[in-house]
């Protein structure tokens, strides 16, 4: 499943964004407070790749990370008409060739169309919605707090560790019956049982009470999903089938420049005592993409000398992994990821292809550490999973030096090369008009924030970003050009370039490669632009 189009409505500033078509790349204009982030953090709520608790909310800061919140993600200005039926965000996937085949066996039909659409409301209810007559039979939520009430209750009785993994246990069963995917919520017993189990308290009463409800619970379990999956099977094969090819939706806001260098008892010592530092918690990041353990590093620095002996031969192999997962992965450019440790103090070495010199990453340029930084960041927000994602990036590049944002801007191309990358900017390094098919610009209207593909009736904060963006590239380039084509305005360069496009697409002649369109700033500045490229031989 690709997503081709998605729509937002009632969420925050957007009353209805309007259905935004997706290309592999997109990237979303704006300015300032313009609506870019509430637009993505929308999408990107349809289906997160962090864990999500709908219909059985706990108040925890993930959960307001990850699921629509009407109390304060609801339109201000239309509070009387608020509902957790509305639905936040719709998006259309593309169906391959094999999916329509599987979707046309499950339902009998032999006609299947070639986008199915998802919806999830305020409610957090994932639906499936198909512009042919193939889904029915819909499951009812009754049906699903019926199945729910047959359930053994967590007691007050039980110790305190068991309970929270009880309760961890309700909360995605019941994530998996609201989003009716059965098969995942018949397997819950594989992960949860042997939790339970071992966390159950060694003293009487709680004992007798706790293995009693280990075993009832993992029965009356199977027995309600299967009582869930008999009652629509059509429906709920169909929507199992959906939900678990949706792509999953990384979102990244944050990108910090990660530290190589630490102190390993200091941190430790502040994990213990829930003080973690930004710095701390990227040191952390790099450690658990080399699959190693904060503890055990402190634990052998203060043991024998063969244990400090392991904790080298550990720390190599744990840069020797990392070095491995990003050359597999960021093929574009070379890592080489080497680690010390010196008593508690540990030290991250890291050179590439372009500069072979291997030295603390603290000691790069800032260019080189937000690059490293930004890489690993995105292998782990995204679990190490390059495709099939929908990589939502918020202002990214924002403190980067131009020239750094334009490789940024060729980088984005090869992450998109198989995921679906979406991007807001309000950079003119950060817009390639060479492909104005990608850009999508933000304008605000008298009934909200809407998205629109015309450049040319862009609002005058976007068309700035666009005019500065066409400026800059014309300011390296026109005068190096064999040839040049005058125009008047950015109106007619937009429109020239996207017909060389389309040409070019469908196998005729664009425009030459050596010719460069240079916008003037209406009619008399071209006469003059023009004026002064043929008295210099342009």
């Amino acid at each position: 499943m690709k997503l081709v189009a998605f729509r937002v409505t009632m969420y925050k500033g957007i009353i209805d964004s309007g259905w935004v078509d997706v290309n592999r790349l997109t990237v979303l204009v704006g300015k300032n407070e313009a609506g870019k982030t509430s637009l993505l953090k929308a999408l990107y709520k349809l289906n997160p790749h962090n864990l999500y608790l709908y219909g059985n909310r706990s108040d925890s800061y993930e959960d307001d990370l990850n699921s629509y919140q009407i109390d304060w993600e609801w339109p201000r200005a239309h509070r009387t008409e608020s509902s957790k039926e509305q639905i936040v965000c719709q998006a259309k996937f593309q169906l391959s060739e094999q999916e329509k085949s599987d979707i046309a066996q499950i339902t009998g039909k032999a006609e299947i169309p070639n986008t199915i659409e998802v919806s999830r409301n305020y409610a957090g209810r994932l639906e499936v919605h198909c512009e042919a007559d193939i889904l029915s039979n819909k499951l009812s939520p009754v049906e699903i707090d019926n199945a729910f009430d047959t359930l053994p209750e967590v007691q007050d009785e039980f110790n305190d560790q068991f309970k929270q993994i009880a309760y961890e246990c309700f909360r995605e069963a019941r994530h998996l019956a609201a989003d009716e995917r059965f098969t995942e919520l018949g397997k819950l017993a594989q992960k949860y049982q042997p939790l339970l189990g071992g966390a159950v308290s060694h003293l009487d009463p709680p004992q007798h009470i706790e293995t009693d409800f280990v075993d009832r619970f993992f029965v009356d379990l199977e027995w309600a999903a299967q009582m869930l999956e008999s009652s629509s099977p059509i429906k709920v094969k169909v929507h199992e089938y959906v939900t678990n090819l949706l792509p999953t939706f990384i979102y990244m806001d944050d990108y910090r420049i990660f530290s190589g260098t630490a102190h390993l008892e200091e941190i430790h010592a502040r994990w213990t005592d829930s003080r973690l530092t930004e710095e701390d918690l990227t040191f952390l990041t790099i450690l658990d993409l080399s699959g190693l353990d904060l503890g055990e590093l402190v634990q052998l620095g203060q043991g024998s000398t063969e244990a400090v002996k392991q904790r080298q031969y550990n720390v190599a192999a744990g840069a020797k992994t990392l070095t491995k997962m990003i050359s597999d992965r960021l093929r574009q450019r070379r890592y080489e990821v080497d680690y010390r440790v010196d008593g508690q103090h540990f030290f991250t070495f890291v050179k590439d292809d372009r500069d072979p010199s291997l030295i603390e990453l603290e000691e790069r340029s800032k260019g080189f550490q937000w690059f490293f930084s930004f890489d690993l960041m995105f292998m782990y927000e995204s679990k190490w999973t390059f495709e099939g994602c929908v990589i939502l990036l918020d202002e990214p590049g924002l403190h980067l030096q131009p020239d750094a944002q334009k490789d940024l801007l060729r980088r984005l191309e090869h992450y998109a090369a198989g995921n679906t990358l979406l991007y807001t900017t309000h950079l003119p390094f950060m817009i390639d008009l060479n492909q104005p098919h990608q850009v999508r610009v933000l304008k605000e209207t008298d009934k909200g924030i809407v998205v629109t593909t015309d450049l040319i009736d862009s609002p005058p904060e976007a068309k700035f970003v666009l005019q500065a963006a066409l400026g800059m590239d014309i300011s390296q380039n026109f005068l190096i050009a064999k040839r040049n084509l005058v125009v008047e305005g950015v109106d007619d360069y937009v429109v020239l370039i996207e017909l060389s496009n389309l040409l070019q697409k469908n196998g005729a002649k664009g425009l030459p490669e050596d010719v460069r369109i240079t916008p003037g700033e209406g009619a008399s500045k071209s006469v003059y632009m023009a004026t002064f490229m043929i008295g210099q031989g342009l």
